[in-house]
């Protein structure tokens, strides 16, 4: 189970989706002369955006010239398709010189502004957003030759291509200075290199880093951009461009961070072994990790690594948490190797007081304990785990998730090491590919923690999945760092446990019903004691003898609206016959399933998408989604659950349109008190949805547990 979360006010990240990089020293233009470029911008050969280049030419009066663009991407992250505008102006003296540079990008109602004012070397940058906060105002002095290169400003990088075209050598150095980065100018060094295939006649080709510009030397204008990291290449394109893009649907950034796992594991916070042969390739920081950083107290590299390319077997084992040598809290760390997993840095912002003031406010509570760094680190964690939504951000700032509350596994993992680290704990950010339930069975880009406890040395925990004294071996650490990974080829070799769960218990046809058809029941969702919102639902008669689920959703209480209908269709031996349903709210989708003869035949249209396809499944497969708790109380009313273990089931999971197998850990016979009464039943541990379940004698599913997540049947209208 899973909840929709609200949207990340900040602007997008994806902003930076082209690294920075621009010049100051601009071509001199004609009067009264209007140039108008257009770029095409793809990701793996697919269309995700174009760009418009307008030189406005001099100013006959001021002598001012003026060069505005104009950038559009339509992305995917899952269902949730993400579409950013960037307006850009830059400014130029009679002589050449930056005088200002403004832009301003907007995603929905999020937005960021970055202004530059440029007097002579000295810059002053002011940067707000629509988050509310304060404007922010900095000012710094930038070398003689500065070349100005704002985030995905392609007028910056025609001017770079002009200077290239310039210089007679086969190598130079670019002091590069992005306004919206964190004001650090970075030395770009570049080759000439040979024309690749494709190169238009007469080109040139340098490479920068991770970073490939085509020139054409004789204009002087860019050509091409590539980024061979993100597999993405800018280039020159003609005015259909725009067109071309109107109609072309958004790409899945997530999708290549993904790979199926020839292997489905049914609990994998339980797996405490894991080998496997791997080809990967790491972005990012990533590429420049030493091979070193493979082998850790869990984990043991066979293989290499040149540059972004590791391939090869990891070997995992799960490791429990040191018993000795932690380190008293608070205590000076004076190791000068440790020193710079202290430091704030850019999206890891352990200097800023909001930071500060959260992490004293988690760890003054444990004054007068006897405290050392795992206690602290712990507490930290766990607040981090039970206080930030998942939601897949726009971008993995540690601020903007303590701002907003929500992140996936990178805000999550930024703002743990940022409170650690503002407490004088050493901890860096890691990540590599994790075992998910995603893409029917998959293992995905995922972050989490390295702290550094003392003579223990450095111990990894999730403060996502929120496995701390122990993590399960699906982690294979692949980077560390604000990195990324790209799998191309994994084999699983071995793993342990080898526990295989039993079928489901027999299903009675002829056991009553538990609820009465045509009455209106309710859950209520609330975290940490807070109500979030509410699912009626109520059973009736269909066709054939069928059971009808009609459910409505209202996540609305206190966060941005999140309301669903929905309907489900489910014979008597619960086997599904159609599942529909819409959502409204951040993400608009439209929900159609049918099973037929052993085959889910899906639709899922959610805003600009509309996915289709048919997936094998078993007579036996039932259906769920995220938010639907009355789905699992159709899925459970006819078991018998009367002895302890564990049984597996395959399910539809709507949402993700994939075929999951869930396992049911059936407890000892329990009792829970609901409202004013105490009724007897028993747990379910439900994996790998980590979830709680508890079913009383008559099949009835009174309550739901994940984390600080609790979903009740309201006793008033079930008692």
């Amino acid at each position: 189970m899973s909840i929709e979360r609200p949207k990340n006010r900040r602007a997008s990240s994806l902003r930076g989706l082209v690294p920075a990089l621009v010049s100051t020293l601009v071509l001199a233009i004609l009067p009264g002369v209007l140039l108008a470029d257009r770029f095409a911008i793809r990701m793996t050969d697919q269309l995700i955006g174009y760009a418009e280049v307008t030189d406005l030419g001099v100013d006959s009066q001021s002598g001012i010239r003026e060069v505005i663009g104009r950038v559009r991407l339509r992305l995917a992250l899952g269902d949730q398709v993400r579409e950013i505008t960037i307006d850009q102006r830059t400014r130029y003296d009679d002589q050449g010189k930056v005088l200002s540079y403004l832009s301003h990008g907007s995603q929905g109602e999020s937005w960021s502004e970055v202004d530059g004012r440029f007097d002579g070397r000295t810059v002053t940058i002011t940067r707000r957003d629509g988050t509310g906060t304060a404007a922010e105002t900095t000012s710094q002095e930038l070398p003689e030759d500065f070349v100005l290169l704002g985030s995905n400003d392609f007028g910056h990088f025609d001017a770079i291509a002009a200077r290239l075209a310039k210089l007679d050598g086969d190598s130079t150095v670019l002091p590069i200075f992005t306004p919206e980065g964190n004001g650090a100018v970075v030395e770009l060094r570049g080759t000439r290199i040979a024309a690749s295939e494709g190169d238009p006649d007469g080109s040139r080709r340098w490479a920068f880093d991770d970073l490939n510009v085509v020139i054409d030397p004789a204009t002087g204008r860019l050509l091409a951009v590539e980024i061979p990291s993100q597999s993405t290449r800018i280039e020159r394109a003609k005015e259909s461009i725009v067109d071309e893009f109107g109609s072309a649907a958004p790409v899945d950034l997530l999708a290549r961070h993904f790979i199926r796992s020839p292997v489905r594991f049914d609990a994998p916070s339980q797996v405490t072994r894991l080998v496997v042969d791997l080809k990967v390739r790491v972005i990012g920081s990533g590429i420049e990790n030493p091979t070193s950083i493979l082998t850790t107290s869990m984990q043991a590299f066979d293989g290499e690594k040149k540059q972004e390319r590791i391939s090869g077997r990891l070997s995992v084992t799960t490791v429990e948490r040191p018993a000795e040598g932690i380190a008293p809290y608070p205590s000076e760390e004076t190791d000068p190797e440790l020193q710079r997993y202290l430091q704030p840095e850019p999206l890891i912002e352990s200097d800023a007081d909001e930071i500060v003031a959260m992490a004293r406010s988690i760890v003054d509570p444990l004054a007068g304990e006897s405290s050392d760094r795992w206690t602290v680190t712990e507490a930290i964690g766990r607040w981090t785990f039970r206080s930030i939504r998942y939601r897949i951000a726009e971008t993995p700032s540690a601020l903007a998730a303590l701002r907003n509350l929500e992140g996936d596994c990178g805000p999550h993992a930024t703002l743990t090491v940022a409170m650690l680290r503002s407490l004088g704990i050493p901890a860096r950010l890691v990540g590599g590919l994790m075992y998910t339930p995603s893409f029917g069975g998959s293992f995905g880009q995922h972050a989490w923690v390295e702290v550094h406890l003392g003579e223990a040395g450095w111990f990894a925990f999730d403060p996502t999945t929120g496995e701390f004294d122990r993590l399960s071996a699906t982690h294979l650490k692949l980077f560390e760092g604000m990195g990324g990974v790209i799998p191309e080829s994994l084999e699983v070799v071995e793993f342990a446990p080898h526990a295989e769960p039993t079928a489901a218990p027999q299903w009675e046809a002829t056991r009553a019903f538990p609820y009465e058809l045509g009455t209106r029941y309710r859950y209520e969702y609330r975290v940490a004691g807070e109500v979030l919102g509410s699912e009626t639902f109520r059973f009736v008669h269909g066709d054939d003898d069928s059971i009808v689920l009609e459910a409505d959703i209202d996540l609305g209480a206190g966060l941005t609206a999140h309301r669903s209908r929905a309907k489900l269709v489910a014979r008597r031996d619960g086997a599904v016959d159609r599942f529909d349903r819409t959502i409204e709210g951040l993400l608009r989708s439209t929900l159609e399933c049918e099973f037929r003869d052993g085959t889910v035949v899906a639709r899922n249209r959610a805003n600009l998408r509309d996915r289709r396809l048919e997936l094998e499944a078993g007579p036996a497969t039932r259906c769920f989604d995220n938010n639907l708790i009355s789905s699992f109380a159709l899925m459970g009313y006819g078991w018998v659950m009367d002895k302890e273990g564990a049984f597996a089931v395959d399910t539809y999971h709507a949402s993700t349109m994939t075929i999951l197998r869930l396992t049911f850990r059936v407890g000892p016979p329990s009792e829970l008190v609901w409202g004013d009464s105490t009724v007897r039943g028993r747990w379910c541990d439900v994996s790998p949805i980590e979830n709680r379940f508890f079913f009383d004698s008559q099949g009835r599913l009174l309550r739901i547990e994940q984390g600080t997540l609790v979903v009740e049947l309201d006793p008033a209208d079930g008692g």
